[in-house]
């Protein structure tokens, strides 16, 4: 689901999507997740992305009062299924989403603490890996 996302995303924007990657839960192997697809791309510039372009493809625009980012959600049938933080390239390789992700992909250990943290039973963990992304 997350790559016919960004394939999607990346079509619609080729010039101003310089980098588009799987965040949060979903994106860490044997992690279990809610059932939502968290993408983070890269831009120039936060003004050069038109908002009317990824609401055709079923992104509306949310406001949470962070003014370093764009945030867009999609739905179906009311609940959340996507969301899609853009961000500027300058602050890409800073991104505490992008970092936290690339750290428990490579500590399982941590994973699975994250997991029981977050209140998701690390019991979870292999049904949620065998669900598709």
């Amino acid at each position: 689901m997350a790559e016919v996302a960004m394939t999607e995303l990346r079509a619609a924007l080729p010039d101003v999507i310089l980098g588009i990657e799987h965040i949060g839960s979903t994106a860490v192997p044997g992690l279990a997740a809610k059932p939502v697809i968290d993408l983070m791309a890269a831009v120039a510039s936060l003004d050069a992305v038109d908002g009317a372009t990824i609401g055709r493809l079923g992104y509306r625009q949310h406001f949470n009062g962070m003014e370093d980012r764009l945030l867009y959600v999609r739905e179906q049938d009311e609940q959340r299924t996507h969301i899609l933080h853009v961000v500027t390239l300058e602050s890409w390789p800073t991104r505490n989403q992008r970092i936290l992700r690339d750290y428990l992909r490579r500590h399982s250990t941590d994973a699975e603490r994250y997991a029981r943290l977050n209140g998701r039973s690390p019991g979870c963990l292999a049904t949620q890996a065998a669900r598709p992304h």
